[in-house]
């Protein structure tokens, strides 16, 4: 979580989004009976380097009580009870009383009184583990405090609605919106989300904050960030930043694009270069210049369309030696693949200590949800050579190569590794989960996690199903 902080940390320009963190500080400090604040906006207007910056400053302050980003494309992070349990252990940073007390409940946990009668807290309900692990520390603390007075302190909750599928989050959203209101009064909580109806609706009752990142303000940012970048590419006129402006529409994930795509222009046609205004239209001319660097009939394509298919389509970011294991194809071509869609992506470069010959890939995904969502849009004016929507073409072959490839990797690393975890485990004497779960995962790489998780996420859906490789 900390990486992902400092990365979005890394986009934010200095001098940009005060005006935000004015608006919340004076939420924490004021009188009033609002103990939630939602941020609502577009994809790509900057909610979520916003949250970063707002956590930073909050942190400096010693006001942070917990900072986490959901995201839609990484298990560890679009489950509720992850984001439950990074709480509690951000609790435990907080402080020693509230540490102390956790501590307790993990023992009890891990050794309970009535181990028959005992249901471990990760397998209740969102409700109970709320009331086990924050409720309860929290309400401790605030008693020790016997009414001394106490400094407000935020939750920075990021990308709400990515934490949790559309209709299956509603638990959540219930302890967010209701069982918060239990907490001490010195506790707020700072939200950003898409403006998705079942959240606005169940956080209605407890009358938020509500905010919006399409004000003025967000208009001043944008100018400042676009003159700023005009000025460093040395293109600046005020002609030129008015019509970046016009365009962006208050997008900073379109700016991003828009700056990189100019960076890659010679001097003279920096000079006129300005991005389509739509964003749909902006994706549409930045995909058809990828793949129009690369020859129609060669493999490259094919490998292109693979790495593409397999970022967007894979239920968690890979890396590029789990890519290449799954379709098929040599790790430098997957880097390469990578390298020619770095526009769109983001993702961590590293050099292996035994092999320095070699540049490798980890964390490889999107560099925004609106990526993705261009590119699974059922709209028909997309090129086929880069549209993966449900049932189309180039869905169906990437399903099908991470079908095939996670088969073959099951049956290959399962019969030459079952043996040896089975063996650890009977002799090592290990009765718990999560101790048999390090084992398992000393022994099973990445890929062979990866390989079971796919079929066990996706065995049901018509794209694996009318693939070729069935499971029966």
């Amino acid at each position: 979580m900390l990486d992902e902080s400092n990365r979005l940390l890394g986009l934010h320009l200095p001098g940009t989004c005060k005006w935000l963190v004015d608006k919340i500080v004076a939420l924490l400090d004021g009188k009033n009976n609002s103990r939630i604040a939602v941020l609502h906006g577009d994809a790509g207007v900057g909610k979520s380097v916003f949250a970063a910056f707002l956590a930073s400053v909050l942190q400096s302050k010693n006001r942070l009580i917990a900072s986490f980003h959901c995201k839609a494309d990484d298990a560890t992070r679009n489950n509720g009870k992850t984001l439950l349990c990074f709480i509690a252990y951000s609790l435990c940073q907080w402080n020693p009383t509230i540490a102390k007390y956790l501590l307790q409940i993990v023992q009890q946990d891990k050794n309970p009184p009535n181990p028959n009668e005992y249901k471990p807290i990760l397998s209740r309900s969102y409700s109970a583990i709320f009331s086990a692990i924050i409720l309860a520390p929290l309400k401790l603390f605030e008693s020790e405090l016997d009414g001394a007075p106490i400094e407000s302190g935020a939750m920075v909750l990021d990308a709400f609605d990515e934490c949790g599928a559309l209709g299956k989050r509603n638990e959540l959203l219930d302890i967010f919106a209701v069982e918060s209101q239990k907490l001490p009064t010195f506790i707020k909580i700072f939200i950003t989300s898409r403006h998705e109806n079942d959240i606005v609706t169940k956080f209605a009752p407890v009358n938020p904050t509500t905010l919006t990142i399409s004000q003025e303000e967000n208009q001043q940012d944008t100018a400042f960030y676009i003159e700023a970048q005009l000025k460093q590419l040395k293109v600046y006129t005020p002609e030129k930043a008015t019509q970046f402006q016009e365009n962006s529409k208050g997008l900073f994930i379109w700016l991003r694009v828009a700056f990189q795509e100019l960076e890659k222009q010679d001097a003279a046609a920096r000079e006129s270069y300005i991005p389509p205004g739509n964003i749909h239209d902006f994706y549409c001319i930045t995909f058809k210049r990828i793949f129009s660097s690369v020859n129609k009939t060669s493999t490259k394509l094919i490998f292109l369309q693979k790495v593409l298919g397999a970022v967007v389509l894979s239920y968690r970011p890979l890396s590029s030696g789990s890519m290449a294991a799954l379709l098929n194809i040599e790790e430098p071509e997957v880097v390469d693949c990578i390298h020619i869609l770095g526009t769109v992506l983001q993702f961590t470069e590293y050099v292996h200590t035994t092999d320095k010959a070699s540049i490798h890939a980890s964390n490889i995904r999107v560099l925004h949800k609106s990526v993705t969502d261009f590119l699974t849009s059922s709209d028909g004016d997309i090129n086929p050579q880069f549209s993966f929507k449900k049932n189309s073409i180039l869905a169906r072959q990437t399903h099908e190569f991470l079908a095939t490839g996670s088969m073959n990797l099951l049956a290959f690393q399962l019969s030459q590794k079952l043996t040896i975890y089975l063996n650890r485990i009977g002799t090592s004497n290990l009765s718990f989960v999560s101790e048999r779960r390090k084992v398992f995962d000393a022994i099973f790489n990445e890929d062979i996690n990866y390989a079971s998780l796919y079929w066990a996420e996706h065995v049901n859906e018509s794209d694996v199903s009318n693939s070729t490789a069935k499971v029966n």
